[in-house]
């Protein structure tokens, strides 16, 4: 355990890639929070909750505080790829989960707004903390 932390620390850029790419994945398979049985899926929204739970932690480990700009702009983005990617998937395939614009932008403005709060509460505790 203790060379992988000395590993990471030596290459911050591949803990940065990873954080990147993760909320591209989560942007892709959490979405959308419904399914085919229920109107809200709560054992989705729970997914989606620690999924940005733990990108929220991930940025105020990396990026510190006063980022908050950063993270919202790169989570909009990124999870905006991952859903992008998600539709187009669904699009070309028989089985299509039927997406509409207002769960899209629901979820691309209840996603970065929820990481970017919670980063910002890590930070604070974090500076309370020291």
């Amino acid at each position: 355990m203790h060379k992988i932390k000395s590993c990471l620390l030596a290459h911050p850029k591949i803990v940065k890639i990873f954080i990147l790419v993760y909320i591209a994945f989560a942007g892709y398979f959490v979405f959308p929070l419904n399914s085919d049985k229920f109107l809200f899926d709560l054992t989705k929204v729970y997914l989606a909750l620690a999924a940005y739970g733990i990108i929220s932690l991930a940025f105020s480990g990396i990026y510190g505080a006063y980022k908050a700009k950063q993270v919202y702009f790169l989570t909009l983005l990124l999870t905006a790829a991952g859903v992008g990617c998600r539709c187009l998937l669904e699009a070309f395939q028989m089985n299509t989960i039927n997406f509409n614009a207002s769960s899209i932008v629901v979820y691309l403005l209840a996603v970065p707004i929820f990481t970017v709060a919670l980063y910002c509460f890590l930070c604070r505790l974090v500076g309370k903390n020291k």
